[in-house]
């Protein structure tokens, strides 16, 4: 009798430390597992960042460049803004692109005037005076652009930026018309050549800000496009959890969820699978 219970108790005790072994194997097994996968997550992460555009600042702003109507000044008037530390999004670029045309009106809003006050002719100065308030009206406009801070433009904002765009060209074409048919005129009344290629000057300098406007109506207009260029560059799903902050952090933690859910239910499992063998 003694002796049966002494098997009875060396039974039990080995069916424990068995149960204990299947259940730290377990735990130790999807433990790995799920590390392993995080630890896959991460780097895919790390690589897929490395390789966007938004690590690429350089690089980013030659892409988004190459749908803009003049490529080379599209780059360096961006470029000269930039920030080449930091990172860079589709809201960085066409925030650049309305600062660039902001600075370039900046600049030549005031040469009409300068030559202006230089000049005598009743053809030449009247133009002047023309293309000077409508610079000086479109850099008004423009200067209120500056306030809105560019951080993820809906469609109306775009539009708005469109619109804004679209009158400064409408501004840049009319002046440029009024003082090609002022020089013109000033020619043929016999003006010296010295104003009249002081005028062509002031034509070149407005001809160049009307190419900023131009580069930046198209990044506005293929908008959707530079933002597809910043997407992940394996273009799935899980690409896009991987450049995703927020979804990447819900990914892991649903990860840990179901690690301690499946190491439950194999617990369960393991005690079942006892339980029946006692019996």
């Amino acid at each position: 009798m003694q002796q049966s219970q002494v098997t009875l108790l060396e039974n039990q005790a080995s069916r424990k430390k068995t149960k204990q072994f299947f259940i730290l194997f377990f735990i130790l097994l999807f433990t790995l597992i799920i590390s392993a996968i995080i630890s896959a997550f991460t780097v895919l992460k790390r690589h897929a960042e490395s390789q966007s555009l938004s690590a690429n600042p350089i690089l980013a702003v030659e892409s988004a460049c190459r749908v803009t109507y003049n490529y080379r000044t599209c780059i360096r008037s961006l470029s000269s803004l930039q920030n080449q530390s930091h990172k860079i999004y589709p809201s960085d670029i066409l925030g650049l692109s309305i600062r660039s045309v902001f600075h370039e009106f900046s600049t030549i809003s005031t040469l009409p005037q300068e030559l202006a006050s230089k000049i005598e002719n009743n053809n030449i100065k009247p133009a002047l005076i023309d293309c000077q308030n409508l610079l000086v009206d479109s850099l008004n406009q423009l200067n209120r652009s500056q306030n809105v801070e560019i951080i993820d433009c809906d469609e109306e904002m775009v539009q708005d930026l469109r619109i804004l765009m679209a009158q400064a060209k409408n501004s840049t074409t009319r002046c440029l018309h009024g003082l090609h048919t002022a020089a013109a005129a000033a020619a043929a009344a016999g003006t010296p050549l010295q104003q009249i290629l002081r005028l062509k000057k002031v034509k070149m300098r407005i001809m160049k800000a009307e190419i900023y406007v131009l580069n930046s109506l198209d990044i506005l207009e293929k908008k959707g496009e530079i933002d597809a260029m910043f997407g992940p560059n394996f273009g799935s799903i899980l690409g896009s959890f991987m450049l995703d902050r927020e979804y990447y952090v819900l990914s892991v933690v649903l990860l840990c969820l179901q690690y301690l859910a499946t190491a439950l239910l194999f617990c369960v499992l393991v005690r079942v699978f006892m339980s029946r063998t006692r019996i």
